[in-house]
């Protein structure tokens, strides 16, 4: 099966990776801020400014969001199309590059997919994803081809 031609600028695809980091790892974004003020309010001195650092580190996210994201946002936003089959989601190149990307991923890696906002995220099981617009597809059917597919391969994977 394979998608339409897609676009994902790179600040979307950065604001996709702060908001899947939060989403799965949010006790770690709440505990390192309050530990943080706890500091500030009960040290002293290095502690403080410890503390400061603690509580100033959750607006660090984005900044990691671009910087994770910096190897697929070189393909997604220039275009780009994914196909499926029962071992590989693969992502072609569409610009006009002289060497045109490509980017293959084993679906005995991926965890689960999930529907956020417009996209589709493909988790993979190392904490990290990427995204394939709604809109990509031609039409529900395909959108549940595509989970279905993934859906198999990791039930597959699970009773190995």
């Amino acid at each position: 099966m394979k998608t339409r031609t897609f676009q994902i600028p790179r600040l979307r695809l950065a604001y996709l990776a702060s908001e899947e980091y939060i989403r799965t790892l949010w006790w770690f974004a709440a505990t390192v801020p309050s530990f943080g003020l706890l500091m500030v309010v009960l040290g002293h001195g290095l502690m403080q400014v410890i503390g400061f650092t603690a509580i100033l580190w959750p607006l660090s996210l984005p900044a990691r969001g671009i910087l994770s994201s910096g190897k697929a946002s070189s393909l997604f936003a220039q275009g780009c199309f994914a196909e499926i089959d029962d071992e590989f989601l693969t992502f072609y190149d569409t610009s006009d590059r002289p060497t045109p990307l490509r980017w293959r991923l084993p679906l005995t890696n991926v965890r689960d997919v999930v529907e956020r906002r417009e996209y589709y995220l493909v988790r993979m099981r190392l904490l990290s994803f990427v995204a394939i617009p709604l809109s990509a597809f031609e039409n529900e059917e395909d959108k549940a081809n595509f989970v279905r597919i993934v859906a198999h391969a990791i039930e597959a994977r699970q009773s190995a």
